[in-house]
C-alpha cells in the first residue's frame, strides 16, 4: 500500500518533470507547435500530455459520439480511421471506450471483472 507522503512524493516528481518537459519543448519550438493526432481520442487529452497542452495542435478521431469533449486548443472529429476509403461496421459497446471495429472476444474477456462493458449494444456502419 502506497502512503500518503509517497503519493505526495510521486506527485511532486511528475509535476516536476511536466514542468521540465514543458519548458525544454518550449524552447525547442520556438513559437511553433506540435501536430497531436489522437486516434481513437475517447474522452479527453490523456492526463500525462496535459502539460504540454498549450504547445500542441490537438487532432483527435472519435467515431463514438458519447465521447466527444472539446479541449481548448483541440479539434476532435466525430469520424473513424481505417487503412481505405470503405464503409466498416463500428461495434458500439456498453462501455463508451470498449466500442471498436472489431468484436470482442467474450469468451476471453469473461475472465476479468466487468466484461459486460464489452457487451456491443449496437452495429453503425461507418
Amino acid at each position: 500500500m502506497i502512503s500518503s507522503i509517497q503519493k505526495k512524493i510521486a506527485n511532486k516528481l511528475r509535476y516536476r518533470f511536466g514542468v521540465l518537459v514543458f519548458n525544454s519543448l518550449k524552447n525547442i519550438l520556438s513559437e511553433k507547435k506540435i501536430d497531436f493526432v489522437d486516434i481513437g481520442a475517447s474522452n479527453d487529452f490523456h492526463e500525462i500530455w496535459k502539460p504540454i497542452l498549450p504547445l500542441v495542435n490537438y487532432f483527435g478521431f472519435e467515431p463514438d459520439d458519447r465521447l466527444i469533449i472539446r479541449e481548448d486548443n483541440s479539434r476532435i472529429y466525430n469520424y473513424g480511421l481505417w487503412h481505405e476509403n470503405t464503409k466498416v461496421n463500428f461495434n458500439i459497446n456498453q462501455k463508451e471506450e470498449t466500442s471498436s471495429i472489431y468484436n470482442s472476444n467474450h469468451e476471453f474477456l469473461e475472465r476479468f471483472p466487468n466484461s459486460q462493458r464489452f457487451k456491443t449494444i449496437n452495429k453503425e456502419k461507418w
